[in-house]
C-alpha cells in the first residue's frame, strides 16, 4: 500500500488563476486528476489532497464519490512541507508526494510508486528530471539543482533563478551561467519512506522551535535539512519523462496540446 499526496494548495500568482482547477484534458481533466489517476494506476491505494480553503468544496465536489480520495485543507499558508505533512497524516505510509501543478508523466509516476511498494521500507527517494526536459517557452524558471554524493544519493539542493532557453540553444540562468540540459532537477516528485518519525516531522519540529517558525516550511529544503542532521540516504532516480507544468497562462495550451497528440 501507497498513498499518494497532491499538494494542491498554491497561490498561482504567476498564472493568474487556480492552475489546480485549469481543466487540460480533452476530456476536462485537471492536472490533480491525471496525476491521481497515473498513481491508481500504478498502484497507489489512496489519495490525499490538500487544498486552499476556498477550494475545498470544489475539489470535494470532483472527488466524493472515489472512497479512496481524502480532501485535507491547509488553512495557512505555511509552506510546501507544512502541506506534505497535512496529507501525510491523514495517509498511510509510505507516501509519494508531488505538487498539484506539475504534469509528471506516467513513466516518472511509475518510477516513485515502484519506490514506494518495492523499495526498502525506511529508505527515502527524489524523482529526479533533466533540466532539458523541464523548462518553459513562456518565461524564464527557477529550478532547483540536485547534488549528487559519490553513492548516487541526493547531497544538496541549490536553486538556480531565471532558467530559459536562448536562440543558441544553451540553457542560462539570470547571471548568464550555462547549465547541461541532462543536469539533473528536483520538481518535488519525492518519496517518503515509513519511519514511525519520518523526516519532515523532525525538520518541522526542529522549524517550529527556532526563530526560522515565522518563515514557510518549505518541502526541498526539510528534506535537505534532514539529510544534513541526520545522514540518513535519500535515493535519487533519474527519470527520462518530459515535464509539464503550469507556470505561465500560455502553458496552459502547451499542455492541452500535449495531452491531445496520439501517443
Amino acid at each position: 500500500m501507497a498513498t499518494l499526496v497532491i499538494m494542491a494548495a498554491g497561490g498561482s500568482t504567476r498564472f493568474g488563476r487556480s492552475k489546480q482547477l485549469e481543466p487540460v484534458a480533452p476530456d476536462g481533466a485537471t492536472i490533480p486528476d491525471i496525476t491521481l489517476r497515473d498513481a491508481f494506476a500504478c498502484g497507489c491505494s489512496s489519495v490525499v489532497l490538500v487544498v486552499r480553503p476556498e477550494h475545498r468544496d470544489l475539489f470535494v465536489e470532483r472527488t466524493e464519490a472515489d472512497p479512496r480520495i481524502k480532501v485535507v485543507v491547509q488553512s495557512d499558508a505555511r509552506g510546501t512541507g507544512h502541506a506534505a505533512l497535512l496529507g501525510m497524516g491523514s495517509g498511510a505510509a509510505p507516501w509519494v508526494v508531488v505538487n498539484g501543478d506539475d504534469l509528471y508523466g506516467d513513466q516518472a509516476m511509475k518510477l516513485a510508486c515502484a519506490q514506494a511498494l518495492r523499495g526498502a521500507p525506511q529508505e527515502h527517494a527524489l524523482v529526479a528530471f533533466q533540466l532539458g526536459r523541464t523548462l518553459s517557452p513562456n518565461g524564464p524558471v527557477n529550478r532547483a539543482m540536485c547534488t549528487l554524493s559519490p553513492d548516487g544519493s541526493l547531497s544538496a539542493l541549490h536553486e538556480v533563478r531565471g532558467l530559459v532557453r536562448g536562440s543558441d540553444g544553451t540553457i542560462r540562468d539570470v547571471d548568464g551561467c550555462a547549465y547541461d540540459d541532462v543536469h539533473l532537477v528536483s520538481m518535488n516528485m519525492w518519496v517518503i519512506g515509513g519511519a514511525a518519525q519520518h523526516p519532515l516531522r523532525t525538520a518541522y519540529e526542529v522549524h517550529e522551535g527556532g526563530a526560522s517558525r515565522l518563515t514557510e516550511f518549505m518541502l526541498p529544503a526539510a528534506m535537505c535539512t534532514h539529510i544534513m542532521a541526520t545522514g540518513e540516504r535519500v535515493r535519487v532516480i533519474p527519470s527520462q519523462s518530459r515535464w509539464m507544468g503550469l507556470t505561465f497562462p500560455k502553458d496552459a495550451d502547451l499542455v492541452r496540446r500535449h495531452l491531445s497528440s496520439p501517443p
